[in-house]
């Protein structure tokens, strides 16, 4: 019985030992995923920063040119109005109003 669970002691013992080197293993594998998760989450906060700092400009200069297009859609209605469009393709009589 003694020499039975002498045995197991010592199987069990290898075992955990077997589990240490494998996790030992694991962590040094992954220090170059964990050097590129850092990088990345440095890039993640210096794009944050930078849309930030630049949204406002780019949500004004978007306004401005809607405001633009705005004018100038309702200058063409205008100009439309005004005058007569004919096709290239109507006859000499034919106009569209």
């Amino acid at each position: 019985m003694e020499l039975a669970e002498t045995i197991f002691r010592v199987g069990v013992g290898i075992g955990a030992l077997l589990v240490g080197i494998g996790l030992l293993v694991a962590v040094i594998a992954l220090l170059p995923a964990v050097r590129d998760i850092r990088a990345l989450a440095a890039d993640s906060r210096r794009l944050a920063r930078l849309a930030e700092r630049d949204v406002p400009d780019l949500v004004a200069q978007a306004r401005s040119v809607a405001a633009n297009a705005e004018l100038l859609t309702e200058d063409l209605a205008v100009r439309l109005e005004q005058s007569r469009v004919q096709s290239g393709d109507a006859g000499e009589d034919e106009q569209i109003a």
